[in-house]
């Protein structure tokens, strides 16, 4: 069932339009400003949104403007409601992104056909996004490594293809959609060569005691606000901002803010692959002792402590049951640098959760 945003100053008209939406197998959420509204299109994920002008507090312009700049993944098709009917105010709202414009007083009708037209363009665009990544294929052998080499690339090449020969016909949200999947698959390929430069890097040194340089800081920096923006990127990333809470403590940290910002983003990457959206993930960065306590709880995927010692390079769990994107060497890497910087990773299972728990040395290891 398609979920639809209504953005509605006028309480008769926002019930209105909700009511019989919902007749016509819609599910739908209302708003009664631009502002509230803004924080439900982040609540209610909805595949489309319908939006009047002129609000108090926050305008319909003031909203899609807002959402455009917030939104680094992708907006739903967009739809304004006005009584304006200046060709200007027409022409403002599309310069913005809007995907259609009805005026008030409109019939229900042509607000239903203008809502199945953008969906199922939308949706043909995805349909369109997923068959170039299924279709374009590079000649690489296809063992583990290679294919999570492969998979992103397939996603460049062929969209950036796809663009170059359609661009002409393409609108600019149809752009820029196919730029954000340009982008995830670059974030992806980024991924995998920074961990393999970084496994590499560190296999070159003779002992753990060695290569702790790596991981030395200029300076003692604090931990709370970079945790807090990696949680809420991967949140964002995988359009969970509901299911993820979390709270750090805050510390003078003495090593590189590489290290646990890479540590927790191995961990939580997977606790969100691995589970459902609804499933709850908490993570919480504690002070106890001489260690700084990050734990992620999460009720997906169970990962037993039996596992742990069989974690190396290219290896990868469950993959079976779950497709997987990264090279196996997330897991390998926590373990290394985890040994490295003196500190402990435990895996529990509680109640039918995972928890992981990372526990950083706050003992400063470096030789003056």
């Amino acid at each position: 069932m398609k979920k639809i945003l209504i953005v509605e100053d006028e309480e008769s008209v926002r019930e209105n339009i909700s009511e019989i939406l919902e007749v016509h197998n819609y599910e739908t959420e209302t708003a009664e400003n631009g502002r509230v509204g803004i924080e439900k299109v982040f609540q209610f994920n909805p595949d489309l949104i319908i939006c009047d002008i002129m609000m108090p507090e926050v305008d319909g312009y003031e909203v899609i403007e807002t959402l455009r700049e917030k939104n680094d993944y992708g907006m739903p098709p967009f739809i304004f409601l006005s009584a304006l009917s200046d060709k200007s105010d027409l022409r403002k709202g599309m310069d913005l992104g809007a995907d259609d414009y009805l005026s008030k007083p409109f019939r229900m009708d042509d607000l239903l056909s203008a809502i199945e037209s953008k969906i199922k363009k939308h949706d043909r665009l995805q349909k369109d996004i997923e068959q170039q990544l299924t279709n374009n294929s590079l000649l690489l052998p296809p063992d583990t490594a290679s294919h999570e080499f492969n998979t992103p690339l397939n996603g460049i090449m062929g969209l950036t293809n796809m663009l170059l020969q359609f661009y002409h016909n393409l609108s600019k949200d149809e752009v820029k959609e196919y730029l954000i999947e340009i982008k995830k698959s670059g974030q992806l390929l980024e991924r995998s060569f920074r961990n393999l430069f970084l496994h590499h890097t560190i296999s070159t040194y003779p002992s753990p005691q060695d290569a702790v340089k790596l991981f030395k800081a200029d300076c003692v920096s604090s931990i709370s606000k970079i945790l807090t923006q990696t949680t809420e990127d991967l949140a964002k990333k995988y359009n969970r901002n509901n299911d993820v809470e979390f709270n750090f403590t805050e510390i003078e940290f003495p090593s590189s803010l590489y290290y646990p910002t890479l540590l927790l983003e191995e961990v939580l990457d997977n606790a969100l692959k691995f589970s459902k959206n609804g499933d709850a993930i908490k993570i919480s960065g504690e002070i106890e002792e001489d260690y700084y306590h990050i734990s992620v709880v999460n009720e997906g995927s169970d990962f037993p402590q039996s596992q742990m010692n069989q974690i190396a390079p290219f290896t990868q769990f469950g993959r079976d049951k779950n497709e997987q994107q990264g090279l196996g060497l997330g897991l390998t890497l926590i373990k290394k640098i985890i040994e490295i910087m003196n500190g402990q990773i435990s895996f529990e299972e509680i109640d039918n959760c995972t928890k992981v728990t990372i526990k950083l040395s706050l003992k400063n290891t470096f030789n003056a």
